[in-house]
């Protein structure tokens, strides 16, 4: 499940360019958001949620394209959680809303499942007065909300 949208910073020069990404790498839209970056050669920023952040994923194949992915960061965020919490995830997801100028939201549009979900950092980055991106992957409608 993807605990948090995904953001990015675009260049002063351009409104267009995207200049730098920033995820967590939960498992499925955050490491394919951060592999369309990498595919695209745009740095990013990956935003671990807590020590131990690696053991949430339960396949390999998962937790391999987390480790790939780390290591073609150009900086990790450790955030101070000792263990993997939805209070991590929580504070990951408002890191990386934090750090963007946009975000991008992979969504049903539903409440967060639990504490630190993609429903919680949207509102989040909603209250923040980010752009947002939203793409509903049941309507497959893309709604732009905010600035």
């Amino acid at each position: 499940m993807q605990r948090g949208p995904n953001g990015i910073s675009k260049s002063a020069s351009s409104r267009s360019l995207v200049s730098l990404g920033f995820t967590s790498l939960a498992r499925g839209a955050d490491q394919l958001f951060a592999e369309i970056l990498l595919r695209r050669k745009i740095p990013f920023v990956v935003v671990v949620p807590s020590a131990g952040y690696e053991t949430t994923f339960e396949v390999n194949v998962d937790r391999e394209r987390f480790e790939i992915l780390c290591a073609a960061a150009v900086r990790l965020v450790r955030l101070d959680f000792p263990a993997p919490t939805e209070a991590a995830f929580l504070a990951a997801g408002r890191r990386v809303v934090d750090e963007a100028e946009m975000v991008f939201a992979i969504w049903n549009g539903l409440p967060a499942a639990g504490t630190g979900g993609t429903g919680d950092v949207v509102a989040y980055a909603l209250a923040q007065g980010k752009r947002l991106i939203h793409l509903d992957p049941w309507t497959r409608k893309v709604l732009e909300i905010g600035k």
